[in-house]
C-alpha cells in the first residue's frame, strides 16, 4: 500500500498532530467502523490541549498582577475561576481520549490512556470539586466531604482571612489558595497548575495523538491484507 501522504511526523508537546491521511482513514474504517467517533474526538482533543495554554496563562497574569499590585495583608487572589477553567480543560481533554479509545481494535491508544488515567483523573475531581462544592462542604452528607484543615499562619482574630475579612470560615473552603509555586489547594487536596502541569497535559495529548494516528495507519494496512492486528494489551 503505497498512497501519496502529506503527514506529519510525530507529535511533540505543544504542536499539533497532523489528522491520519483520508486514505488511511478509509480503509481503517473499514474493519473498525467505530472510528468514526474517535476521529471527531481527536482534533477536538488538540483544540483542547490549546484552550489549557490560554487558561494556563490567564492563571499566571492574575496571580502576577496581583503579587505587584497588591499590599501585604490583601484579600486572596481572585484566580479561582480561571483554575476552574484550567480544570474543566483537564476534563474535556479525558472526555476526548475515553472516546479516542473506545474502538475495540484501538489497543495501543488505550495502553497510553491507561498510563496517564491516575493524574487526569486527579483533575477531574478538582473540576468535581467546584461543580459539585455543596457535598464538599464539611459536615455534608456521604462520602465526598472533605475533612476540615485550617492553615494556622493564615489565623488572625481567631478566625481565618477570607475575602479580607475575619470570620470563622476557612479560605480554603472560599475560593482555595495558590501558592507561589503554583500549588492550588482546596480544602485538604492539592492540584499544581503551574507551567508543570501545562507540560504535562501537552506530553499526554502528543502521545495519545501520535499513538492514535499510527493505529489508525496499522488499521489500514491490515485492511489491505498488509499487516497483522495489534495484540490484545494484558495489563
Amino acid at each position: 500500500m503505497n498512497p501519496s501522504s502529506n503527514e506529519a511526523g510525530a507529535g511533540t508537546p505543544g504542536s499539533e498532530v497532523a489528522w491520519p491521511d483520508a486514505f488511511y482513514i478509509l480503509r481503517a474504517m473499514d474493519i473498525e467502523p467505530g472510528l468514526s467517533h474517535a476521529l471527531v474526538a481527536f482534533p477536538r482533543l488538540q483544540r483542547y490541549s490549546q484552550f489549557a495554554v490560554l487558561q494556563y496563562n490567564r492563571v499566571a497574569h492574575t496571580l502576577e498582577l496581583y503579587r505587584t499590585s497588591m499590599p501585604d495583608g490583601a484579600p486572596p487572589c481572585p484566580v479561582f475561576p480561571d483554575v476552574h477553567m484550567y480544570f474543566i480543560v483537564w476534563d474535556t481533554v479525558l472526555d476526548m481520549i475515553n472516546v479516542i479509545c473506545k474502538p475495540q481494535m484501538i489497543r495501543q491508544t488505550a495502553i497510553v490512556r491507561r498510563k496517564h488515567l491516575e493524574i487526569l483523573e486527579h483533575y477531574r475531581s478538582g473540576r468535581d470539586d467546584f461543580e459539585h462544592y455543596d457535598e464538599r462542604m464539611p459536615g455534608s452528607r456521604g462520602k465526598r466531604s472533605r475533612p476540615v484543615v485550617l492553615d494556622a499562619s493564615r489565623m488572625e482574630g481567631g478566625g481565618v482571612v477570607m475575602h479580607g475579612e475575619v470570620t470563622g470560615a476557612m479560605e480554603v473552603w472560599s475560593t482555595g489558595h495558590i501558592d507561589a509555586s503554583g500549588i492550588y489547594s482546596f480544602a485538604d487536596r492539592q492540584w499544581d497548575v503551574g507551567s508543570s502541569s501545562l507540560e504535562r497535559l501537552q506530553y499526554i495529548v502528543a502521545e495519545v495523538a501520535t499513538t492514535f494516528r499510527e493505529e489508525v495507519r496499522t488499521l489500514a494496512s491490515i485492511a489491505d491484507g498488509d499487516g497483522m492486528p495489534n495484540a490484545a494489551p494484558t495489563s
